[in-house]
């Protein structure tokens, strides 16, 4: 099937990581062909003792592949259904994101060979394990190189940087995926049959959670970064 790059943007969104932002690592080694990256540094030291912090040099444009949030801002990832729009002779295997992205690296080799050469699409923002946290996925050695600036390697426990990325990086999903969404939430038996309502209901809801990590004794601040997520930053 040919998907020409501006149907696979109108199809799934894509997003701009602006120059100067940072990306968080659980990793050892250096520049890579396929790096995934978290958005919020205390995740990726559940990967790795060691956190690596990376600058972006330069704009970068990925692909948005979130299909949808749940009401709890759970994100169900686009990528098993991506991966079997570029390859239909693969349709009748039932995968998941790990089929894809872990556990078969032939799978992942050919899905991020097809995007970049085919598609000069360099990367994508999508969610970790269909939970809350995000993560990018960034492409092809050279261009992570020109890409990327590795700044300082930190324990996990280090307690710099947390502020989470994903508040700065630009995001233009397709319409489908706030119809999707807001499916989701009135399925779950939301009463408010307006997103906005929808949306002031769960940003009262995490307001009032930070406030109680602030009870608790964690700066205000790092609490609003702990707890910020997807469906808060486009306010769905």
């Amino acid at each position: 099937m040919d998907i020409e790059l501006n149907s696979l943007k109108e199809t799934y969104g894509y997003c701009i990581i602006p120059k100067g932002r940072l990306l968080y690592r659980g990793h050892t080694e250096a520049i890579q062909d396929c790096m995934f990256f978290a958005t919020k540094k205390w995740v990726a030291g559940a990967f790795h003792e060691q956190v690596q912090i990376w600058k972006t040099r330069n704009d970068i444009e990925i692909l948005f592949l979130v299909d949808s949030l749940d009401e709890r801002s759970w994100a169900k990832s686009a990528i098993p259904q991506l991966y079997q729009v570029l390859f239909p002779e693969e349709k009748s295997i039932d995968l998941t994101d790990l089929d894809i992205k872990h556990w078969n690296t032939d799978r992942l080799n050919k899905l991020i060979k097809e995007l970049f050469v085919g598609h000069e699409i360099s990367g994508w923002l999508s969610s970790i394990e269909g939970k809350v946290e995000m993560e990018v996925c960034l492409f092809d050695k050279e261009t992570n190189e020109s890409h990327l600036q590795l700044l300082t390697i930190v324990d996990r426990n280090d307690v710099s940087h947390f502020k989470d990325s994903l508040n700065s990086i630009h995001v233009f999903p397709s319409p489908s995926f706030y119809d999707r969404s807001i499916q989701k939430f009135i399925e779950r038996g939301s009463v408010f049959s307006n997103s906005q309502d929808t949306y002031k209901v769960y940003r009262s809801t995490m307001n009032a959670w930070i406030h109680e990590e602030v009870q608790m004794g964690m700066d205000w601040n790092v609490a609003r970064h702990f707890h910020f997520n997807l469906r808060l930053k486009l306010k769905v």
